[in-house]
């Protein structure tokens, strides 16, 4: 009988599938929240498609519970192909990054591939790996310094990251946006100064939505948004306290839905807009209760819509709904751990854990979902791993987190877990 697609593992745990070999290699580059598949495969007369699956229950691959994914080139049905090419004996590289995994769970995973002539498909050994439970973190790789060259900065306030794992840096000192692969190599920048579309006077907030555009918040009070390679597409606001004015706003995020979400640290408000820039809603007074705020400097989203703010002032993190409702609160000023002195950003990951630059302490702190210390790394310094001030931290999909710190150091530091 004829398959058209076999999958031969490199580790010599076979199953045999109707007179074909299958396998799955064992899953690689491993974090808390991401890891690469890998598997090995080959076609008898022509192209098939493949895909993988994986589950945190073994039975369940096969079935509508599992999760399948494909390699590439990706298809919109999540089955990968044309596989072609290859023999028993030189079988061609299947492998796919599968993210937003969940920390310290066991998942199973295979490769699977089926032509128009099977009647079920060919699949590979099920293998496992784990993820890392995020408990602690290394410095992995800095880049930046005091300058107004290509990579240097000039106060870099804020970061973002996008769907590729770009990192992009409100380099505020020097009016400018620059963008870096993740790996710290200098990609492009936009700007200038000026008031004028697409120059800057002190960029203190980037953020990147679904469709990879860039939104960049100045304290000159107002907003730009851009196309991911720095063209100019729309802007929106003035100084004021009124609906959509802004008194110096920090720091910007969105949510899955595009929409906007601006720090305005003067007004110590949140504000909601569209992607476009329509004024959609606003809370927050200043002051020391419940959903008030004091200098709000740093906003962030999860993936469920909900909205945290680095309430700078009262040395706490707020979290609300996305229409504003106060959720919950966590921190106090002082230095032990789950405290603050000046947070000044905030951030979440896949699995709605929290990252704080604890900017006064000179660390990162993280905390679950619900508020409970994680761990934390950091202390002043200009070495590996240490902070002058860290002022903006955030993740990408893979489990790595990113922190710019200014003072003496003027840098962008990027760290992934190690457990």
């Amino acid at each position: 009988m004829t398959r058209l697609l076999a999958l031969s593992a490199v580790l010599s745990v076979a199953l045999a599938i109707a007179g074909c070999v299958g396998g799955t290699d064992p899953a690689t580059n491993v974090t808390n929240l991401s890891a690469q598949l890998n598997g090995h495969g080959y076609t008898n007369d022509g192209p098939a498609t493949w895909w993988w699956e994986y589950d945190t229950v073994k039975a369940d691959l096969g079935t509508a519970n599992d999760t399948e994914v494909c390699g590439y080139p990706p298809e919109a049905d999540k089955r990968c192909g044309p596989a072609s090419g290859g023999s028993s004996s030189s079988p061609v590289p299947l492998s796919t990054t599968v993210t937003k995994l969940t920390p310290n769970t066991t998942y199973w995973f295979r490769a699977c591939g089926q032509d128009t002539n099977d009647t079920g498909p060919s699949c590979g050994e099920a293998l496992s790996f784990k993820t890392l439970a995020g408990s602690s973190y290394g410095f992995e790789r800095k880049w930046g310094g005091s300058g107004s060259g290509n990579g240097q900065f000039t106060n870099p306030l804020d970061l973002a990251t996008d769907a590729a794992g770009n990192v992009y840096v409100a380099d505020s000192g020097g009016d400018r946006i620059q963008k870096f692969s993740s790996s710290g190599a200098f990609l492009a920048k936009w700007g200038g100064p000026g008031s004028g579309n697409g120059q800057f006077e002190e960029p203190a907030g980037v953020a990147t939505d679904p469709a990879g555009n860039v939104y960049v918040a100045e304290r000159n009070h107002r907003v730009q948004k851009f196309g991911s390679s720095g063209a100019f597409l729309t802007k929106w606001g003035a100084f004021g306290s009124g609906d959509g004015q802004f008194s110096a706003p920090e720091d910007i995020a969105t949510d899955s839905g595009s929409n906007v979400y601006v720090a305005d640290e003067s007004n110590h408000r949140i504000q909601k807009f569209s992607s476009s820039g329509t004024f959609i809603g606003k809370w927050g007074t200043q002051g020391a209760g419940n959903g008030q705020l004091s200098f709000p400097n740093g906003v962030a989203t999860d993936s469920t819509g909900n909205v945290f703010v680095a309430d700078t002032g009262n040395h706490r993190i707020q979290k609300f709904s996305s229409s504003g409702t106060f959720i919950a609160k966590w921190g106090a000023f002082g230095s032990g751990n789950g405290q603050f002195w000046f947070p000044t950003d905030v951030a979440t990951d896949s699995a709605g854990n929290l990252y704080v630059a604890d900017a006064n302490n000179n660390r990162l702190q993280k905390l679950s979902a619900s508020g409970a210390f994680v761990t934390k790394w950091g202390g002043p310094g200009s070495g590996d791993g240490q902070f002058a001030s860290p002022q903006s931290v955030t993740t990408d999909a893979f489990g790595n987190v990113y922190v710019s710190d200014i003072g003496t150091n003027q840098r962008v530091q990027k760290f992934k877990p190690t457990q």
